[in-house]
Formats: C-alpha cells, sequence, structure tokens
C-alpha cells in the first residue's frame, strides 16, 4: 500500500513542501512580507531537503543522456498534472532564514555538477545543526489538533510553551503514530487536496521509471538515505545517498582501538557523546530513553572493535562501521516491496525537471569537449589487436 511505503522512506524526515521564490526569479522586498507560518517554514526546511536528496541521487547514478531524458520527460508530466512545486512568498525567523540560504548555496553547487569542498561541508553541518535546534526548541504533542496536522508535533511559536502540547513535554511520538507522520510529510509537499492523487500519481510514475533504470540502479535504493550531501568519495558505489559504512565511523573504530585500557573509560565516553550529539542533528525529537539506548548500542560496538585481533577487525571493519552509524538513527535497508514507490518520490520531488535540465545539460557539455579534442594514437589499440 502506498502509504506504507510512503512510511517507509520518509517517516524520519523534516516537513516537505514549498519552493523559495528567489529560484523563480521573482524579488519582493522581505521587510514588507509577514512572516510565514511556523508549519510553512518548516515545509520549507524538509523541502530542500528533498530537493538536495533529489539532486544527489540524479548526479549519483550515473544516467544516460537517453535515462536523464526519458526521467525529466516523467517528471515533467507529473508537473502538468498539478504536483509543480507550490510558491511561497513571506518572512522566515532569522535561524530559518540563515539555513535555507546556506542550502540554497550548496544546491547551486550540487546542480552544477560539482563537488562540495570542505568549507561547504562544514557550513552545511553548521546549517544542519541550527535547523535541528530550533526544530527540537518547538516539538510539542498535541491530540488535540487534527490528525495529520504540522501543529501536532510542531508548535506555532520558535519555542514550546508549558500551555502547548497539552500542558506536556516532549517525550517522543506516541506508538501508532508512524504512518501519520508519514502521512503528515507527504502532505507539506503536496497539500490537502493533492496527496491522495499524488499517492497515485507516483504509484504510476514507478512503473515507468523503473522501465528506464537498470537493475544496479534500482538496487542503490535498498540503502539509500536522504543527504544533503553526497559522500566525498566519489568512487563510493552508494555515494547518492549517506553511505552504509562511512569512513567516519571506520575512523572512530580504529581510533577506540589504539586507546590505552586506562584512558578507554574516558575515550568511550567522548565518543559516545559525539555519536549520540550527532543523532540530535539528523533526529531532534530523540527523547531521553533513545538516547540512552542509542549510547548502550554504540558502546556495545565499540567495545567489540576493541575485543578483536587485527585480522578480524580488518575483515569486520565495514560492517561495524556500517553497525555504529546504524545507531544514530540511519534506516534500514529498504524491503524490496517498497522500493519502487522510493525510487519515484526521490526522483519525481517537485521541481525535478530542473535537476534533470542541468544534468542534461553537462552531459551535452561534456560531448562536445570531448569532439573537440585530438586523439591520442598512442592509447588507441591497433585494429589487429581489436579481433
Amino acid at each position: 500500500m502506498p502509504l506504507k511505503l510512503a512510511a517507509s522512506c520518509i517517516a524520519a524526515l523534516s516537513i516537505l513542501a514549498a519552493w523559495p521564490r528567489e529560484c523563480q526569479g521573482e524579488t519582493a522586498d522581505s521587510g514588507n512580507e509577514a512572516r510565514l507560518s511556523r508549519a510553512d517554514q518548516l515545509r520549507e526546511m524538509g523541502y530542500l531537503l528533498y530537493n538536495l536528496s533529489c539532486i544527489n541521487v540524479v548526479n549519483g547514478l550515473n544516467f544516460t543522456r537517453e535515462q536523464a531524458v526519458k526521467l525529466k520527460a516523467c517528471a515533467a508530466e507529473m508537473e502538468a498534472s498539478g504536483f509543480d512545486r507550490p510558491r511561497l512568498a513571506g518572512r522566515f525567523s532569522p535561524d530559518f532564514e540563515k539555513v535555507r540560504s546556506e542550502f540554497l548555496r550548496t544546491r547551486e553547487i550540487l546542480l552544477s555538477g560539482k563537488t562540495a569542498d570542505g568549507e561547504t561541508m562544514k557550513r552545511m553541518g553548521e546549517a544542519r545543526k541550527t535547523e535541528s535546534a530550533a526544530i527540537k526548541a518547538g516539538l510539542v504533542w498535541d491530540p488535540s489538533k487534527r490528525w495529520g496536522a504540522c501543529q501536532r508535533c510542531h508548535s506555532e511559536s520558535e519555542a514550546a510553551t508549558e500551555t502547548e502540547g497539552l500542558g506536556r513535554r516532549w517525550e517522543g511520538l506516541p506508538g501508532g503514530t508512524a504512518k501519520e507522520k508519514a502521512v503528515a510529510h507527504l502532505l507539506g509537499c503536496y497539500d490537502e487536496q493533492r496527496a491522495a492523487h499524488a499517492l497515485t500519481a507516483l504509484k504510476k510514475a514507478a512503473v515507468k521509471i523503473d522501465a528506464v533504470l537498470t537493475d544496479e540502479q534500482k538496487e542503490i535504493f535498498r540503502s539509500f538515505s536522504c543527504c544533503l550531501l553526497p559522500p566525498a568519495d566519489l568512487e563510493d558505489p552508494v555515494r547518492v545517498g549517506q553511505a552504509q559504512a562511512s569512513p567516519l565511523h571506520a575512523k572512530i573504530l580504529s581510533a577506540a582501538r589504539t586507546s590505552p585500557s586506562w584512558a578507554w573509560p574516558g575515550v568511550r565516553s567522548r565518543i559516545i557523546e559525539g555519536l549520540v550529539g550527532q543523532a540530535l542533528v539528523v533526529k531532534p525529537g530523540l527523547t531521553e530513553k533513545e538516547k540512552a539506548g542509542l549510547a548502550t548500542a554504540a558502546g556495545a560496538v565499540l567495545d567489540k572493535a576493541r575485543s578483536l585481533t587485527d585480522i578480524e577487525f580488518e575483515l569486520e571493519k565495514d560492517a561495524l562501521a556500517s553497525e555504529l552509524k546504524s545507531t544514530g538513527g540511519t534506516q534500514a535497508a529498504t524491503p524490496g516491496d517498497h522500493l519502487p514507490f522510493m525510487r519515484a518520490f526521490f526522483l519525481m520531488v517537485p521541481g525535478a525537471t530542473e535537476v534533470y535540465d542541468a544534468l542534461i545539460r553537462r552531459i551535452d557539455e561534456a560531448a562536445t569537449s570531448q569532439k573537440g579534442r585530438p586523439r591520442d594514437l598512442a592509447k588507441e589499440k591497433p585494429a589487429s589487436e581489436g579481433g
């Protein structure tokens, strides 16, 4: 069922939707605009996360020109059917405006096909922390609000008050709300009137999309995670998302093994504290119980890494790095029956036609450049060697 598919690939992410006016060539005196509602600001932040993920998917799957043209046609068909990106007008809070500006700056870099440098990665990391802190400050749980409404979990003010959420402090979502969370995020993208039709349209588009992709390209989505930036290593076979066995977590494990026994308790605590902090950036709504569970799971991986021989560690390093990263909330591999919807969702994010246009333009420029280069006869095999 499409809603279950949405829950598996969207549930842990921010609310999706609007497109910045600046990208449409519109100008406005922000000083004369009313501030957007908190829900609309959250939708904007969430939309940019999904849009950047779409760019990373398209840039990372090594599409041919023919594939890019066909996928653009699918996206254009979705937009022509009324599923184009919505438009927002209004001011953002200072924190969200800072984050939004950084996301848009990075978006231009990724659309050009360039690799984000160290400075960009650092700025994006800081922007993500700012965004997560702002989201966390406004978290509530108010079951008196309409099912699926943003206000069920997000305060309209920049900081939740004791009178909101029926006077309850944030203790995480109650059980049985995963489906509601997925639907709420989808509503943010397509709005309440179009959401049901969007699910049907994505299900139909999935058939066309899968006919365009190779088996290898389809399989990569099994371990795909939403990401603002692709991993720096462009040779990584799952670089389109957050590679499961990241170099950072492998380095953490290697460092853990070199710590002397007398210093290990302190080092262990600092490593776990850092991992919990990273998890909070991705999931601002983590409860104390969830943070304690994360710390326990991370500690078990670190202890296992220290217990192995050098040979055992080298053999298991990637698996352990993946396990350590997963303790921070990286989603598990997507079940096979959910994959078609997931592929359609991320490849057809509203506004995807611009992403395919940029890719096609780069492919054409590369082809033109290649044609203009002189032949290097020294590197060409004689005809007789070619069989």
